[in-house]
């Protein structure tokens, strides 16, 4: 199923193809592989769709945090006429967004250079916070970033992010390229939720694109309910 097909809002083919031609163009052939929605889609479905099951009409602002290539900007302002605020502290972003608005691919989402680990906004600002593909990074620590996602989140809003699991860290131990990312605990991560005043909606496994990887992955998580990444969607308590 292509990603088209996928998205029943996405009608126009050629701005589809538009889109993915820039991405192409901004980055280099390892980056292009995975931000683009041709060779990589599973990568932003799993939040594309679990978002939209919980989003309301009008929910308000969305906050993406992280360009990630603009892919879920994209998606999500063609399925929702929600306004997007996106940050990113690569300045290799700046060319990229101005690409895209002037082929008005971006027409909802509004970007700025920041530090995740500095910037701040207005409390209730967002009923959305998406961090993904973003808390693997070892400059980054959970604890200290929920009660910022918290503050900005209004009450009910929904925060996505995706984590990555210690207990398969031994699986890739032999591979260099994991030794750095950042891992959690999935128990410390869940009472850490409960802490900050969320509650869990849905926890999710993440299982790739490439054939033989999915089915490896999905058989360690029927048979150990071991997955390298864990998705999250939560929802800020009222009270």
């Amino acid at each position: 199923m292509s990603t088209v097909s996928h998205y029943p809002w996405l009608t126009d083919q050629a701005a589809f193809e538009c889109f993915d031609a820039i991405l192409k163009e901004n980055f280099d052939e390892c980056g292009y592989q995975f931000f683009s929605l041709h060779t990589n889609s599973a990568r932003i479905e799993l939040a594309v769709d679990h978002l939209l099951s919980h989003a309301t009409a009008n929910p308000g602002r969305l906050l993406n945090v992280g360009a990630g290539g603009f892919v879920l900007d994209f998606i999500l302002g063609q399925a929702r006429p929600w306004p997007i605020v996106s940050f990113d502290r690569e300045l290799g972003y700046i060319p990229l967004y101005r690409a895209l608005k002037q082929k008005r691919l971006l027409t909802r989402t509004s970007f700025m250079i920041a530090d995740l680990r500095h910037c701040d906004f207005v409390p209730s600002s967002f009923q959305f916070v998406l961090a993904h593909d973003l808390l693997y990074e070892s400059s980054l620590e959970l604890s200290w970033l929920l009660p910022k996602f918290a503050r900005w989140l209004q009450p009910e809003g929904f925060l996505y992010f995706d984590v990555w699991d210690q207990k398969a860290r031994g699986l890739w131990q032999l591979s260099s390229r994991y030794r750095l990312f950042r891992r959690y605990d999935l128990h410390q991560v869940r009472q850490m939720l409960k802490d900050n005043g969320f509650r869990v909606l849905t926890e999710m496994p993440y299982f790739g694109n490439r054939p033989i990887l999915r089915a490896v992955r999905k058989m360690l998580w029927a048979c150990c309910g071991v997955s390298n990444t864990r998705h999250f969607l939560v929802q800020r308590c009222s009270s």
